[in-house]
């Protein structure tokens, strides 16, 4: 073996101990990190509760997240009801992680729906809703314009997730090899 071939097998050596450093590294910081970067905000509790049933309506949904919710105008509310009916009354309220809609009166007896849309902390979006019944009919009357809140489970990640990260740190890697053994066979030919 020739001293510059001996050089390009170290060379390739190295460099390949390097990727394999800088993606095991890559890769550690990805699973470690990967609860923190994936969780996000989730309702833990509400008034009414989830199919709660009710003889005298309630006068609000209040919305407990696990995390603390953006004091921001786009964190909306709507409370519908059998009929089809709107019946939140005002801008939400947000203290910390609790979301506060005031309610109209409520009218007719049976299922109401209150579908959430709200902002958390780390800026993602968090929606669903809960159900509860009013099983004697009340004296408010309905307001038939929409509140327009998507009643869809929650949003999705904001950033990219955690298998396109690992898909990058793969490609960087695959890459990366492919490179240090092209680098050693060049080095190894004679001239």
């Amino acid at each position: 073996m020739t001293a510059r071939t001996r050089r390009a097998a170290l060379l390739t050596t190295l460099l390949a101990s390097l990727f394999v450093t800088l993606f095991a590294t890559l890769l550690v910081t990805l699973l470690v990190t990967a609860g923190q970067a994936s969780a996000h905000s989730s309702l833990i509790g509400s008034t009414p509760t989830e199919g709660q049933r009710f003889e005298r309506a309630p006068a609000l949904v209040s919305l407990t997240f696990d995390e603390e919710i953006r004091d921001d105008d786009v964190n909306q509310v709507a409370v519908t009801g059998p009929d089809g009916g709107q019946w939140a009354e005002g801008p939400v309220q947000v203290a910390g992680s609790v979301v506060v809609a005031p309610l109209r009166p409520l009218g007719p007896a049976g299922e109401y729906t209150a579908g959430y849309r709200v902002v958390s902390a780390d800026g993602d979006p968090v929606t669903g809703e809960i159900t509860f019944t009013l099983l004697s009919a009340g004296a408010g009357a309905e307001i038939t314009e929409s509140a327009v809140v998507p009643a869809a489970s929650r949003g999705g990640p904001s950033g990219l997730p955690l298998s396109g990260w690992v898909a990058g740190a793969l490609a960087v890697l695959a890459i990366g090899l492919t490179m240090a053994v092209r680098a050693g066979q060049r080095g190894g030919r004679p001239e």
